[in-house]
């Protein structure tokens, strides 16, 4: 009878023991082949597409969504600690969704800017768009 690494007849220590974990190179792990299908994406297509992505916006949304669930089973609860821990969670989640809307219209703004300036036109030439304090 033929014997793979697998089949053994012994125990390499006694059950009972606890003080170190089973040496898992003993067996063989790999008992049957499968095949599988080759990837066909390949680099950046493997990957989800940019536009739908979540921006940082969009998650701080989340969090604000899920922190005032909870707030509201909070404030059936009674637990005024909790209530008021949730509450300063909010406000700082909305003060980070200010600033990162702001830094976007910023970054948009700069944008524009560089464009046209690369160019060599005045950043008046777009209508609303002003220069970038220096």
């Amino acid at each position: 009878m033929s014997q793979t690494s697998a089949q053994l007849d012994y125990a390499p220590w006694p059950t009972g023991e606890r003080r170190r974990p089973a040496d898992r190179r003993l067996g063989e792990r790999r008992l049957e082949l499968v095949g599988v299908e080759a990837e066909r994406r390949l680099g950046a297509d493997r990957r989800r597409p940019v536009g739908r992505r979540e921006s940082a916006s969009g998650h701080i949304r989340n969090a604000l969504q899920v922190l005032e669930s909870a707030l509201d089973e909070s404030e059936r609860d009674g637990d005024s600690m909790e209530r008021d821990t949730i509450l300063a969670a909010i406000d700082r989640l909305r003060q980070a969704l200010h600033e990162v809307d702001r830094l976007a219209q910023d970054r948009s703004h700069l944008g524009q800017l560089f464009r046209l300036t690369e160019r060599g036109l005045p950043p008046d030439t777009l209508p609303g768009l002003r220069a970038w304090p220096a």
